[in-house]
């Protein structure tokens, strides 16, 4: 798992959040997805960048080495690999 200095998360989190249209940032002002839900109207259209960050709100790093890509849809059915370790060049599988 790769991991950032505290301060450049911080800092990385809060770009991000800026980054967010104000709808955008509406969506993390909701209640918390399977509370019980008490106030229709607590669903907010916009949220200013000057809020603080809800501590729902996190950024997920994550590294990928290998992605394959199988399709059925034809015959015969195709299969290939891409791996970071090969430049990502394409290698045709069986299926």
């Amino acid at each position: 798992m790769l991991s950032l200095p505290a301060e450049l998360e911080v800092n990385e989190r809060q770009r991000h959040w800026q980054g967010l249209t104000p709808g955008g940032r509406a969506l993390w002002g909701w209640p918390a997805p399977g509370k019980p839900l008490e106030d229709e109207a607590f669903f907010p259209a916009q949220l200013s960048d000057q809020l603080a960050i809800p501590a729902c709100f996190q950024l997920l790093r994550i590294g990928i080495a290998q992605v394959e890509l199988l399709e059925l849809t034809n015959h015969p059915h195709r299969r290939r690999r891409w791996c970071r370790a090969d430049d990502w060049a394409e290698l045709r599988l069986n299926p």
